[in-house]
């Protein structure tokens, strides 16, 4: 594992116990597999010797609380807990009653690899992930023999340097996690799902900044849009006038956080969230309800609630900007959307925008997707 000497104690204790938490955005951009405690089973049939999930303790109606790894072979679940098979894990009766409701055999690791102290727990979870997808194990048993051999029955400075080493490469000067997710990896990812399922750079940077923030100020925001589909119905000649360049405006979510600084959040070929530069050709309409949510919980929620295809994947005429304005909103107030807030967002694509078009504006924005990825960009 190198030279642990080459690297100072001070170094490693800052790692260990002050290093930036693991969301499930870091578990996704490492090609894991997550979900809260109170989704487990419905992802149960997803999880086996060769695809672990990660589970957060917490519900996915409120913050994260606690990784663990979670695997799965014919009637046994193993759990690897980095805290210890005797910590007094939270919603922990779920667990319970999953393994009664389905009749399952439940096995817990021994070993304890994170300090009482330590806030690695997804940092640990992530290199277990790995570690269990790059070997071919036969049984539960054999994946916790493996893992102890590596870590020891208690955890000490080694471990932290173990995992500090794995992770270094994906650190920036600030110690914050840049992603880490391969080029190559995120390119075959977009190939076989058609869609890139992921925040771009520029946004994941973003998020891991002001994610815990709570909303303040929230808004919505509309312009006459000047884009790849205006620049493809301008070229066509028809013969009404059905489609003109002020039917078609592109929404966003303006919002603040912090000191009050304010930013949007939006989905053009991928989600884009950047600093609020106001436009004079904008309309705005306020959102006149406070709800303490922060950005990170808002975006969970949405996510969990539509899924993944919904949430990331654009379509001109329906996965477009709208809809995802519209499921923001809908998280955010509860399902209680006010008409003229409805009718501010809801605009009928499908009868504005001819088939053809609709078609290669969905080819264009998944190349320009593809292109960020291999670019490495948020935007183009």
């Amino acid at each position: 594992m190198g030279d642990i000497s080459k690297i100072s104690l001070e170094e490693l204790n800052n790692f260990d116990n002050k290093s930036e938490l693991i969301s499930n955005m870091d578990i996704e951009y490492f090609d894991c597999k997550w979900c809260t405690i109170d989704n487990l089973e419905k992802n149960l049939k997803y999880i086996s010797l060769t695809n672990p999930y990660i589970v957060n303790t917490g519900l996915s109606t409120g913050e994260g609380i606690h990784w663990v790894v979670v695997i799965k072979n014919n009637n046994n679940i193993g759990l690897i807990d980095p805290l210890g098979h005797e910590n007094n894990r939270d919603n922990n009766n779920i667990l319970n009653n999953l393994i009664d409701k389905y009749n399952l055999n439940l096995k817990i690791a021994t070993f304890q690899i994170q300090k009482d102290t330590s806030v690695l727990c997804g940092y640990f979870a992530i290199y277990i992930c790995h570690i269990i997808k790059n070997n071919n194990f036969n049984s539960i048993d054999e994946i916790f023999y493996h893992i102890k051999n590596i870590f020891g029955s208690y955890p000490d400075i080694v471990d932290v340097y173990k995992i500090y080493k794995w992770f270094k490469f994906y650190l920036n000067k600030e110690g914050k996690l840049n992603g880490g997710l391969s080029v190559i990896n995120k390119i075959k990812n977009f190939l076989k799902r058609g869609y890139r399922d992921n925040f771009p750079p520029q946004s994941y940077n973003l998020l891991k900044t002001i994610g815990q923030m709570e909303l303040h100020n929230v808004r919505i925001g509309r312009k006459p849009v000047n884009n790849i589909i205006n620049k493809l119905v301008n070229l066509t000649k028809q013969k009404n006038n059905t489609v003109q360049y002020n039917n078609f405006f592109h929404l966003y979510l303006i919002f603040q956080v912090g000191s009050r600084k304010s930013f949007i959040i939006e989905k053009n070929e991928n989600i884009n969230i950047e600093p609020y530069k106001p436009d004079n050709k904008e309309a705005i309409v306020n959102i006149n309800k406070k709800n303490n949510i922060t950005l990170n919980k808002l975006i969970n929620l949405t996510l969990n609630r539509v899924g993944k295809d919904r949430f990331f994947k654009y379509r001109a005429t329906t996965n477009n900007c709208q809809t995802f304005v519209y499921d923001l909103i809908y998280t955010y107030l509860k399902s209680n959307i006010p008409h003229n807030i409805i009718k501010f967002i809801k605009q009928d694509t499908k009868d504005l925008l001819p088939q053809y078009i609709n078609s290669t504006a969905n080819i264009a924005t998944d190349t320009k997707s593809l292109l960020n990825i291999i670019l490495g960009k948020g935007i183009i």
